[in-house]
């Protein structure tokens, strides 16, 4: 079975290492990005930072990228094993709703860690 492949572009170098980190345990293949230019090949865009950016990039006739903005970031955090179950607990006695931008923005990451 191929493994997903996931690009993460952050200016912050700290968090683009500890998302490889994370994702590559997971079982991804992560390539990372400072920024639009080094993500050239990018089809699809998640960011974490203070929030957790979601979009698309979509090829234009010019051959330039236009970027959508969603707000992909919003949707519900669904646990996949118990481990992920007991996070979900945590941070929902904490907070109420549980979304992924909760988890994956700075400081969902210290949350986490």
């Amino acid at each position: 079975m191929t493994a997903s492949r996931i690009l993460v572009v952050d200016d912050e170098e700290d968090i683009r290492e500890l998302l490889q980190e994370i994702l590559t345990e997971e079982g991804y293949e992560v390539d990372v990005a400072a920024n639009a230019a080094e993500a050239r090949a990018a089809r699809g865009v998640v960011g974490a930072g203070t929030g957790l950016g979601v979009g698309a990039l979509v090829a234009t006739a010019d051959g330039s990228w236009q970027a959508v903005a969603g707000e992909g970031g919003h949707v519900s955090f669904s646990p996949m094993d118990e481990e992920e179950v007991e996070l979900w607990r945590f941070a929902h006695a904490r907070y109420g709703h549980v979304s992924a931008e909760r988890l994956l923005q700075g400081r969902g990451l210290e949350l986490i860690h």
